[in-house]
């Protein structure tokens, strides 16, 4: 059969309508992993100490990171909790790119003002001394406002490290913890799930994204998340 131009137009117009008609699929998360070298903490309360060694042995494998060095750098006392601003000044100096999310005012903290937040152990558990160095090295072009912890995982994709704060509580399902926040190195996420090295439970576990979002997201944790470039 022979088709003149305007009867092939109208054919080839036809074959096309039903697949512009359909409708356009959601796409679906693609699933991200990256390899990130893990170290154990005793405890939760090691866990930030840990996530650093993480982060800095990432971008130096060759190098070692002992505990008791990385908490001179980074100004840490044992038997306090550590914050993320605590790591940003020792990675500018390696020539990374530090970037921290957070809805803390750690300058408001570093002064004693807020730390109900944290619950009743926060006074003797919050290094004052230690968060008022770090946050005298936080500025506009390494601080940002928090953003959700989907947003958070997308950036990985570009590269880098993500190290996150957790609250405890919500993270453990348990209820009655004496301290409250600890932290994780994001090692991969997909549609439903983000996986972690948790320094007290072992690498590369996968957590359920509305479990994560909800440890990342409670008040205690403040929405914590420090972004190495």
């Amino acid at each position: 059969m022979n088709l003149n131009r305007r009867e092939l137009l109208a054919a080839l117009l036809a074959a096309a309508a039903p697949a512009a008609a359909a409708p356009a699929a959601a796409p679906a998360t693609r699933e991200f992993r990256r390899q990130i070298p893990f170290y154990a903490g005793r405890s939760d309360l090691d866990a930030g100490i840990a996530c650093g060694r993480m982060v800095l042995s990432f971008f130096e494998p060759e190098e070692h990171f002992p505990v008791a060095d990385l908490a001179e750098m980074t100004s840490y006392t044992e038997g306090h909790w550590f914050f993320e601003p605590q790591l940003v000044p020792i990675l500018a100096d390696k020539g990374r790119k530090p970037t921290l999310y957070s809805d803390l005012n750690y300058q408001e903290l570093a002064a004693g003002r807020g730390l109900d937040r944290f619950g009743p152990e926060a006074e003797k558990m919050v290094d004052r001394k230690a968060l008022d160095w770090a946050a005298a090295h936080l500025n506009e072009n390494n601080r940002r406002p928090a953003v959700a912890l989907p947003a958070l995982l997308e950036q990985l994709r570009s590269g880098g490290v993500l190290m996150i704060a957790a609250d405890r509580a919500t993270l453990r399902s348990e209820p009655l913890l004496p301290y409250c926040r600890c932290h994780l190195i994001v090692t991969g996420f997909s549609s439903g799930a983000v996986r972690v090295h948790d320094p007290s439970r072992g690498p590369n576990l996968e957590l359920p994204l509305p479990l994560a979002t909800a440890a990342f997201g409670h008040p205690a944790a403040g929405r914590s998340a420090l972004l190495v470039l």
